[in-house]
């Protein structure tokens, strides 16, 4: 099955618009004590960080770049007030943006997540591939699964989940392990 469009965060994205996609960036992370479950408790000023992040992606725009992969997945920082940041920068700034759904390392996993099993979280996952995170709307364009340094029965259980949703027709995975990162 061909996929013509990509889900942003302002919606459907025919492929044929898009010219460079950036392939690795996070607009904000927010790894702190609190493990990163939302932004809304990011200690920095969001709105200098807003326009500076909106300059940027201008800059990236005059050289024909109009996209980008952000793969700040759930647990450290993406969240409804993530999702409202990047729409908001998108919008200014003139470039797509693509957001995951998945879970980084065991270490920055919200409680709920070292809980649930496989497929309950695998469940969420494929929730919002097919309807949008939380009740943004937005959907994600990927599945992040990330493995820290020694694969335990968590790192497993994230892979088993991501397996799971994977039945969803997304186009892109991305894999990310210490000093690996890719795109399949």
């Amino acid at each position: 099955m061909a996929v013509n469009v990509l889900n942003s965060v302002l919606g459907e994205v025919d492929v044929s618009e898009m010219c460079w996609i950036h392939p690795h960036e996070h607009l904000l992370i927010s790894m702190g004590e609190y493990n990163g479950e939302t932004i809304a408790k990011y200690t920095g000023n969001m709105e200098y960080a807003r326009r500076q992040i909106i300059n940027m992606l201008k800059e990236l725009r005059q050289y024909g770049v109009n996209g980008l992969i952000d793969p700040t997945p759930i647990g450290i920082g993406r969240d409804k007030a993530y999702v409202e940041f990047a729409k908001s920068v998108s919008h200014a700034s003139g470039i797509h943006i693509f957001l995951a759904t998945g879970l980084y390392v065991p270490s920055n996993w919200p409680q709920w997540a070292k809980e649930w099993s496989a497929e309950q979280i695998g469940d969420l996952f494929t929730k919002e591939l097919e309807h949008g995170i939380g009740d943004t709307g937005v959907r994600p364009c990927f599945i992040k699964a990330a493995v820290g340094s020694e694969f335990a029965a968590n790192e497993e259980k994230s892979l088993t989940a991501c397996a799971i949703a994977q039945r969803h027709p997304v186009l892109l995975f991305t894999f990310t392990a210490p000093d690996v990162v890719g795109i399949l």
